[in-house]
C-alpha cells in the first residue's frame, strides 16, 4: 500500500482547493494496511509521530525511493517543526463537516490483528505470506514435521517418481522403466512388486513366510480387536522339536488354527509357524484354498501329519473331524469321539509329546442352527451350514461373530518312553486318546466359567 496523498491545498502549486480527509485520525490504523511515519508538518499545522513509530525502511524486494507526494532529496530543504507530543500526524476534520458514510462503515469494521509498532517492515516473500495461512490451519504449533516412516515413504516414492521420469527422458519405454526406478523402493515394497511379477517363494507344502507376514496385520486385529483372545500355558509348548497340539475344532473355516498359530508366534518366548491338518474338501475352495496353504495349512492325512514330525515341526491336529465342525449349537463345547487315536499313534511313532490345547469362543463365530444336505453334494462338502447369517446375507453371512475366546494349551503328555512300536498297541493308543479328550473336555468347561459372557 502508498501512503495517502497530502491535502491539495498544503502541496506545493496546490491548483484545488483541499478537502479533508474521510477518516479520523489520531485512531488505530485500518486493517491490513502498513503504517507509515507521518513525516514533518508543513503549512502551519503541527505534525507528530502519534502512536506510529519510525519510517520503515525499502523492503526486500522493494525499491529504494520516494512512494509519497513528500519533498524529494533534490527539492529546497525545509526545517521540520517540533513534533507536539499529542496531535496526530493527519489533521482532523474540520468542524461541522458532514460525516461521510465510507468513514463510519470503516469505523465499524475490527482490525483483523494488531499493526506493529516498532522497526521496519520487509517485503513478504511467498514463503512468509504462506506461514500466517499455515499457521491458521494447524494451530499454533505451526507446519506438522513429518518424521519416522512417514518422511521414508515420501522420500521413497519422490524418488521412485524422479528415477521413472529420467527413465522415460532417456527414451525407455515405460515397463523398462518401472523396473528401473524400483531400485529406490525399500525391501518391503519391492517384495511386493516381485511377488506380483509371481517371483516368491513356498516350501514343499505351500507355506509362505512373507505371505504370513503380509496378513498379519488382519490376524492380529481379530486376535486383539474382534476376538479379544486370552491365553495361557503357553510355556507348556516346546521352544524346538517335534510336538503335537491336539485341539478341539468347530467352525467350518479353520479359524481355531489360525488363532491357536497367532498365540504361539506372539505369546512364546521362542516363536514359529506350526503347521495344522485340514481336511482335504477345504482345499478344493477357490482362493481360501490358497490362503490356507500359505499360512501352514496341510491337507490332513497320516503321511503328511508323519512328515512335517520327522522335520521337527509343530503340528496341529483336531482329532474331532469332521463330526467336531458339524455338529449343531445346542451340542456346543461337547466333544465328539476322537476316533480310532490315529494322531496318537503318530506321536508314538516319532516320539513327539502331545499338548492338549482347549480352545472356547469358536463355538459361537458360525452358531449353526442346521444343514443343507442338497447343498452339501453340489458342492461336495461334507456338509452346509446353516447359520443365522449365512447364507442368508451372502459373503457378508460369511463374517465370524466377535465371540470371547480362551485358549488354554494343557501339560504335554509325553510319548518318547513307550517307543515307536508302541504304535501297534491299540489299548495304549486308546487310552492315551482317552486321556487327551477327557484333559480338554474338563479344561473347556474351567474356561467356559471363567469366561462368563459369551461376547461381552
Amino acid at each position: 500500500m502508498h501512503d495517502a496523498a497530502l491535502p491539495a491545498r498544503h502541496r506545493a502549486g496546490a491548483r484545488h482547493p483541499g478537502h479533508p480527509l474521510p477518516g479520523r485520525a489520531g485512531g488505530a490504523d485500518l486493517p491490513r494496511l502498513r503504517p507509515a511515519h507521518p513525516g514533518g508538518a508543513r503549512g502551519g499545522w503541527p505534525g507528530g509521530a502519534g502512536r506510529r513509530g519510525p519510517p520503515p525502511g525499502a523492503g526486500r524486494g522493494e525499491r529504494g525511493q520516494s512512494r509519497h507526494d513528500r519533498p524529494e532529496p533534490h527539492d529546497p530543504p525545509r526545517r521540520p517543526r517540533a513534533a507536539s507530543p499529542g496531535r496526530p500526524g493527519v489533521r482532523h476534520r474540520h468542524p461541522g463537516a458532514a460525516p461521510d458514510r465510507a468513514a463510519r462503515a470503516l469505523g465499524r469494521l475490527h482490525a483483523v490483528a494488531a499493526l506493529r509498532t516498532c522497526g521496519g517492515h520487509h517485503a513478504a516473500g511467498a514463503r512468509d505470506r504462506l506461514r500466517p495461512l499455515l499457521h491458521h490451519a494447524v494451530g499454533r504449533g505451526g507446519v506438522r514435521r513429518v518424521s519416522g516412516p512417514e518422511r521414508d515413504a515420501m522420500l521413497a516414492a519422490a524418488a521412485f517418481m524422479r528415477v521413472l521420469r529420467e527413465g522415460l527422458d532417456t527414451g525407455l519405454e515405460l515397463p523398462e522403466a518401472l523396473v528401473r526406478s524400483t531400485r529406490v523402493l525399500p525391501g518391503s515394497a519391492r517384495r511386493v512388486l516381485r511377488r506380483l511379477d509371481g517371483r516368491y517363494t513356498e516350501d514343499e507344502w505351500g507355506f509362505d513366510e512373507d505371505f504370513a507376514r503380509a496378513v498379519e496385520p488382519l490376524f492380529d486385529f481379530l486376535y486383539d480387536h474382534w476376538w479379544r483372545v486370552h491365553v495361557s500355558g503357553m510355556h507348556n509348548v516346546p521352544g524346538h522339536g517335534r510336538a503335537l497340539l491336539a485341539g478341539n475344532h468347530a467352525g467350518i473355516l479353520p479359524w481355531d488354527a489360525t488363532m491357536m498359530s497367532i498365540a504361539v508366534l506372539r505369546e512364546h518366548p521362542l516363536p514359529r509357524y506350526p503347521r495344522f491338518l485340514v481336511l482335504d474338501w477345504a482345499f478344493e475352495l477357490p482362493w481360501v484354498s490358497t490362503a490356507i496353504r500359505k499360512v501352514g495349512g496341510v491337507v490332513a492325512s497320516p503321511y503328511n501329519a508323519l512328515r512335517l514330525l520327522e522335520d521337527d515341526e509343530l503340528v496341529a491336529v483336531f482329532p474331532e473331524g469332521v463330526k467336531g465342525t458339524g455338529k449343531p449349537f445346542s451340542e456346543r463345547y461337547r466333544l465328539q469321539r476322537f476316533g480310532r487315536g490315529g494322531f496318537v499313534e503318530l506321536a508314538l511313532r516319532t516320539g513327539a509329546p502331545i499338548v492338549p490345547v482347549a480352545v472356547v469362543g469358536s463355538e459361537e463365530i458360525y452358531p449353526m442352527l442346521g444343514q443343507s444336505s442338497l447343498a452339501a453334494r453340489v458342492l461336495r462338502a461334507p456338509y452346509f451350514p446353516l447359520t443365522p447369517t449365512f447364507p442368508w446375507l451372502g459373503p457378508l453371512g460369511a463374517v465370524p461373530l466377535p465371540s470371547k475366546w480362551r485358549i488354554e494349551f494343557c501339560e504335554p503328555i509325553p510319548t518318547a518312553g513307550y517307543g515307536a512300536e508302541a504304535a501297534e498297541d491299540r489299548r495304549l493308543v486308546l487310552e492315551l486318546s482317552e486321556q487327551v479328550r477327557a484333559t480338554i473336555q474338563q479344561k473347556i468347561y474351567e474356561n467356559l466359567v471363567e469366561r462368563r459372557s459369551a461376547f461381552v
